[in-house]
């Protein structure tokens, strides 16, 4: 059997049989820690794409109806007045993608229902995270996790936990 020095797959292949063994050994705190980490940086690789390319995204989830209900007044606003996509609420606000690739803030304490465009980069993650959850094809446009971010071992980096945001990482997954 001849090998390739140019196989970039060598080196990861002859590890595998002692990764695996380790894996077996290790508890499942320090599988999932191990895990997230690769995932992490997995991610990290990946540059989001710009949410200016969500256009179509938004215009085909617009198109679907939208449920009646006084529940989803907020949502039926930002669809009918902003021509938004509903991405998620928090307390006082809610926040939507506009075709234009703008996230939109609604604060639902004053009457008028105000919007305004979201600029903290913080909130702009978080809510793209919790709008994949509807939407899931807004997963491309998510931006990477910071360099430091450890995975979330209380809801395992899906960032909720029994289908509650979870309170240890505030729905971030770290």
């Amino acid at each position: 059997m001849t090998t390739d020095p140019v196989d970039p797959d060598l080196h990861a292949r002859s590890r595998l049989p002692r990764l695996l063994e380790a894996l077996h050994a290790a508890t499942d705190e320090q599988r999932f820690t191990a895990l997230g980490a690769t995932v992490l940086e997995l991610t990290r690789r990946v540059a989001p794409r710009p949410l200016t390319e969500a256009a179509a995204i938004v215009d085909e989830v617009l198109a679907t109806p939208l449920p009646e209900g006084l529940a989803l007044f907020a949502q039926r606003e930002l669809r009918t007045r902003h021509a938004a996509l509903p991405l998620h609420a928090a307390h006082l606000f809610f926040w939507g993608l506009s075709r234009e690739g703008r996230l939109l803030r609604m604060d639902l304490d004053l009457f008028a229902l105000p919007v305004d465009e979201e600029h903290d980069e913080l909130t702009r993650f978080r809510v793209l995270v919790q709008g994949v959850r509807t939407t899931p094809q807004l997963a491309d446009f998510v931006p990477a996790a910071p360099a430091r971010a450890r995975a979330c071992l209380a809801c395992r980096s899906h960032g909720e936990a029994n289908g509650v945001e979870c309170a240890s990482c505030s729905g971030f997954g770290w």
